[in-house]
Order: C-alpha cells, then sequence, then structure tokens
C-alpha cells in the first residue's frame, strides 16, 4: 500500500493539520477505503 500523504519535512510543517488530513482522508478514500471512520480522522490530527 503506499503512502496517503508524501512531502518533505520543510513542506510538511509549512502545510496546516486540515491540509494534511484533506489529503490523508482524499487519498485513503481512493485507495478503497470508503467508510472512513471519524476516531481515525481525530487520530490523525493529533498525530500531526
Amino acid at each position: 500500500m503506499g503512502a496517503f500523504y508524501i512531502n518533505s519535512i520543510d513542506k510538511f510543517l509549512m502545510d496546516s493539520t486540515q491540509e494534511v488530513i484533506g489529503q490523508l482522508t482524499y487519498k485513503s478514500g481512493l485507495a478503497g477505503f470508503h467508510q472512513q471512520v471519524h476516531k481515525q480522522t481525530l487520530s490523525w490530527a493529533e498525530e500531526i
């Protein structure tokens, strides 16, 4: 499985949490994960 978000550290630090979560959510949907669990989104936000 490929990465749902990839960026350099410098660009990652410039991205907002919402931008990163948006990419994670969008790309996970493209990968077939159509039932995004809200707890997963909250976990990503906490980790970012």
